[in-house]
């Protein structure tokens, strides 16, 4: 199976955050995690950059689900759902649970 290392940066203002995420690198998940150990030493600020490894299959389901969010309306979005007692948003709460 193939992984990806990931950049997560932080390209928003205070109170406004954008993250912007990157491919660094990619191959088996051994090298991912030797990648990402090295990239984490350089940064500093874990705030503004960050990075972790995510498997094909997973990147494929995370884009799937954001472009089923896309589509969703503003009060879509906002709809909540309480199940044993936890509260998530209705629609990611069923499409990551059909």
């Amino acid at each position: 199976m193939k992984y990806s290392v990931i950049e997560n940066r932080n390209i928003g203002t205070i109170g406004a955050p954008i993250m912007h995420e990157t491919v660094l690198y990619r191959g088996n998940k051994e090298e991912c995690l030797k990648y990402e150990e090295e990239k984490r030493k350089e940064y500093t600020d874990k705030t503004m950059v960050d990075c972790f490894i995510i498997s094909d299959e997973q990147q494929e389901k995370n884009e799937k689900f954001r472009e089923y969010w896309d589509l969703l309306s503003k009060e879509e979005k906002e709809e909540k759902i309480v199940i044993d007692g936890k509260t998530y948003f209705k629609a990611a709460y069923e499409f990551h649970n059909k």
